[in-house]
């Protein structure tokens, strides 16, 4: 009986047999990792993110930018008037020194989608 080493070779020097010139001259084909998804607790997704209720909640306006017709100056202050679409909503916990949770708090994120400059007060 081969050992797997000789296995291997011998299958290997049948494949190369089969080759022509032009078949090994050509770029290997790239095969993608395997990837295998983990198995959840659930063999569906639900709409309920579960763990504590959240006790606090946040928003954060993230993404883009826009341009400026002319300039502002270090330490102006402008107030200005965002039409934002919610584009994330996150539970997260925070915890203490020990791992235990102490709190969750819902936060969202908002990407703007229009902006108009309402005032300008120049320091």
């Amino acid at each position: 009986m081969a050992t797997t080493e000789e296995q291997v070779a011998r299958e290997q020097q049948e494949w190369e047999e089969g080759q022509t010139v032009e078949d090994l001259a050509e770029e290997p084909e790239e095969i993608p990792p395997l990837q295998i998804p983990l198995e959840g607790f659930q063999d569906t997704i639900t709409t309920t993110p579960g763990g504590d209720r959240p006790k606090t909640s946040s928003v954060a306006l993230r993404g883009g930018k826009l341009p400026v017709s002319g300039e502002f100056r270090k330490g102006d202050v402008i107030e200005l008037y965002v039409r934002c679409r919610i584009a994330e909503v996150a539970f997260v916990d925070t915890v203490d020194k020990y791992g235990d949770v102490t709190g969750t708090e819902r936060q969202h994120v908002a990407k703007p989608i229009a902006v108009r400059r309402l005032s300008t007060t120049e320091e």
